[in-house]
């Protein structure tokens, strides 16, 4: 079954060409760096196309990417395929060219695949920015924009008017540019946060996920676009809380964070693995106050840049924090029952010192029961009668378990031996 991908296809396409551009810029500049190394893994149209489930291929056939170059020069490479070896590809080619300084063929491959990729995108940007849309530009862009930016910042919103082709659109922006050039790779809608109307019974305790979820967007989001962001401009300032004429008790809330008074009321000890019960899907599961490193978390961050005025990176995080997506499930994962190991007639093990032991299960002269043993094997690997243990009984069972390996061989036997596989000499 097809995992479904949580970024869209002009979302992935976009962040292709912001990549695809960075890396036409280093080859232009013929920057010495492990090109494939650094590029290679990650790519927007994988998440945007194909099958996350397929780890071997990534399903690249529903990918735009997987077909012929429309090109004499490469007439013989697919655009990409994420298996160079088995189908080649343009985007590697180009790629390992950079990286053996062979730096011309490589800017005519990026080129020819950055020409690709916009005309992928026109299609979905024009129904993507249609006019009226609300945008601003990507925070992944983080120097000079494609066209001059005139003062135009990333937490500007402007409004679409039309969009001319892959590579350009007009934007309106109140105040500064009535027609603003800008580059449809480079924009993304600029919702507006949807106010929560509260139950009459809303309270703390009775926050629901999806309540909780939208009233840390908005907080965030408000924080984001205040015009006058100052040093005391802090969560504590949001207009909805009661003490600044809102509708919000800032008393029931600890820390002023709506996911962790979720999580307080979902578990039973306050701060002992207290991020295991965020309801926030964290990237790499860093927390805004990691449990075992508490000044490594996004929340943390957030304050260190604000504190430091350093505001367009600050708002970067609380963007990230704001649109953080919600957990499948809170709190520590259920633990597996394990599959228990068990060790068959014939299994060989090789000791650290390269000798090889075959474990051996031999009948009793009484037939009703076994013993096992481990014998040493020589180097034409027959066994000459030389075993590790005294025999041990094991029942009339043709295998045995791992707590009668240990009873077997001692408790360290683990360090010292290695199961082989059947087919190893």
């Amino acid at each position: 079954m097809k995992t479904e991908s949580k970024v869209t296809p002009f979302e992935g396409i976009a962040s292709s060409i912001r990549k695809w551009q960075e890396i036409r810029d280093l080859i232009n500049k013929q920057e010495v760096q492990s090109y494939v190394y650094t590029f290679w893994e990650t790519c927007g149209y994988c998440e945007a196309f194909q099958d996350q489930s397929q780890p071997s291929n990534r399903g690249c056939q529903s990918c735009p990417l997987f077909c012929p170059v429309d090109d004499e020069e490469f007439s013989t490479q697919f655009f990409c395929a994420y298996n160079p070896i088995i189908c080649s590809s343009l985007a590697h080619y180009a790629l390992t060219a950079a990286d053996g300084r062979s730096w011309d063929k490589a800017l005519v491959a990026t080129d020819t695949l950055l020409a690709k990729m916009r005309k992928d995108l026109y299609s979905y940007a024009v129904s993507e920015f249609t006019r009226g849309t609300k945008v601003r530009i990507h925070p992944d862009v983080k120097g000079q924009a494609k066209y001059l930016r005139g003062g135009v910042t990333n937490d500007h919103v402007g409004t679409v008017i039309s969009t001319e082709s892959a590579d350009r659109m007009f934007v309106n922006f109140p105040g500064k540019f009535p027609y603003w050039h800008a580059d449809p790779a480079e924009m993304q809608r600029a919702e507006e946060p949807t106010k929560l109307s509260l139950r009459p019974d809303f309270s703390a305790k009775t926050m629901t996920k999806d309540e909780m979820a939208l009233l840390n967007r908005e907080m965030w989001m408000d924080w984001i676009g205040n015009p006058d962001t100052r040093e005391d401009a802090d969560k504590e300032n949001w207009p909805r809380w009661k003490k600044n004429g809102g509708d919000i008790d800032s008393n029931q809330f600890s820390e002023l964070c709506f996911p962790c008074t979720y999580a307080l009321h979902h578990q039973e000890e306050c701060y002992d693995g207290m991020f295991r019960y965020c309801p926030l899907d964290y990237p790499g599961y860093k927390a805004c106050y990691n449990a075992s490193d508490c000044f490594n978390g996004l929340f943390v961050e957030w304050e260190r840049l604000k504190n430091y005025h350093e505001w367009s990176r600050a708002k970067e995080i609380a963007r990230q924090i704001g649109s953080l997506a919600l957990r499948d499930q809170i709190g520590p994962p259920e633990e597996e029952n394990p599959k228990p190991i068990f060790y068959h007639q014939g299994q060989k093990f090789r000791h650290e010192d390269g000798d090889r032991y075959v474990l051996t299960l031999v009948e009793v002269e009484d037939g009703q029961e076994r013993v096992a043993l481990v014998c040493y094997v020589d180097e034409e690997g027959l066994e000459d009668g030389d075993t590790w243990n005294d025999p041990i009984a094991v029942g009339d069972a043709s295998q045995i378990t791992e707590e009668e390996m240990v009873e077997i061989m001692d408790d360290g036997w683990q360090d010292n031996f290695t199961p082989m596989a059947p087919d190893e000499v």
